[in-house]
């Protein structure tokens, strides 16, 4: 687990680190969170119902598969209000295949994991932040 420290905010990730063996591993289950270190509540805002995403990139910045791609959500906006010190994790499980459901072939790729939130107002200093993280994904 890693983290990236931002004023009064902290990203957490547990992202796969190892080579994955395709022919022991159809999935991976990236995490990442956010903890509100500061001491007065934070409100996270959401245009709609999703409220992450998980994304694979081809070494040549192809998307190739996404989270979401096969998911329905709600058009409503949504917030959620982290109190001092609480923390939000967010993922799940993605299969190891592309946008057509087939398997993606052993290789080096691109894992990014990314809460689709913003901050209120608009002007604070968090709206800065990225809450995003990427690492290196190898499948053989």
């Amino acid at each position: 687990m890693s983290s990236l420290h931002q004023p009064q905010i902290r990203i957490f990730t547990d992202l796969p680190s190892a080579l994955i063996s395709l022919s022991e591993q159809g999935f991976i289950e990236p995490k990442i969170a956010i903890r509100n270190d500061s001491t007065q509540s934070i409100v996270l805002h959401f245009s709609s119902g999703k409220t992450f995403d998980i994304e694979i990139y081809h070494q040549s910045d192809d998307l190739v598969a996404l989270w979401s791609s096969d998911r329905m959500f709600s058009q409503a906006q949504q917030s959620l209000a982290l109190k001092p010190g609480e923390t939000k994790t967010f993922g799940d499980k993605l299969a190891l295949e592309d946008l057509d459901g087939m398997p993606l072939p052993a290789g080096c790729y691109t894992l990014k994991v990314e809460i689709k939130a913003y901050f209120e107002p608009k002007s604070s200093e968090y709206n800065q932040l990225a809450l995003s993280a990427e690492s290196e994904l190898y499948l053989v």
